[in-house]
């Protein structure tokens, strides 16, 4: 991470044992034996760089409520974990596109 201190002098953080993760929120009804297949076809997606596979694992979350726009209705999310922080903004925006 990187960013200024009070003293306006420029400052990196390094960050050991975090892995970078995003929330998608998804309709419909999924169960645990869709998270590989979706695994599997964001890393397909991903592939085109090379490299490590960009998804480390997908996980089912139910009733979570989006801080996003104070949504107060909880629904259903896929908590994406990736290798590495920079293909946390390559997903999201397939999610993005639709």
């Amino acid at each position: 991470m990187f960013g200024v201190n009070a003293a306006s002098n420029s400052v990196a953080m390094h960050v050991h044992n975090f892995t970078p993760y995003f929330y998608v929120k998804v309709a419909g009804r999924l169960g645990q034996e869709d998270l590989v297949p979706i695994k599997d076809a964001l890393n397909k997606f991903a592939a085109s760089e090379g490299g490590p596979p960009a998804v480390k694992a997908v996980e089912l979350i139910r009733d979570k409520a989006s801080v996003m726009h104070y949504q107060a209705e909880k629904g259903i999310f896929l908590k994406i974990f990736t290798g590495l922080p920079r293909h946390v903004n390559q997903l999201r925006t397939l999610f993005e596109q639709g």
